[in-house]
């Protein structure tokens, strides 16, 4: 019962989120493209003076999960 309370809750909040702020399931990833290109890692460091491992550290620090901190650096542009 309280599991299925949840699911609503989260999918009420989705919808909502959709709605509110024009967001997709892809926010989080954008968002990381974005923080890459400013910070210039991953695919916009094009004179490659950052190590993956820093990238990878300082997309971890930013809150960006693993999945998506390798989607990001293993990109091309």
């Amino acid at each position: 019962c309280i599991e299925i309370v949840k699911d609503q809750i989260k999918t009420e909040l989705e919808i909502f989120d959709q709605d509110e702020f024009n967001t997709n399931k892809d926010g989080d990833l954008q968002a990381a493209m974005i923080f890459a290109r400013r910070k210039r890692l991953g695919p916009y460091d094009i004179d490659q003076r950052k190590t993956p491992e820093k990238s990878m550290g300082s997309m971890a620090r930013a809150g960006y999960s693993y999945d998506i901190t390798q989607k990001i650096l293993n990109m091309s542009l």
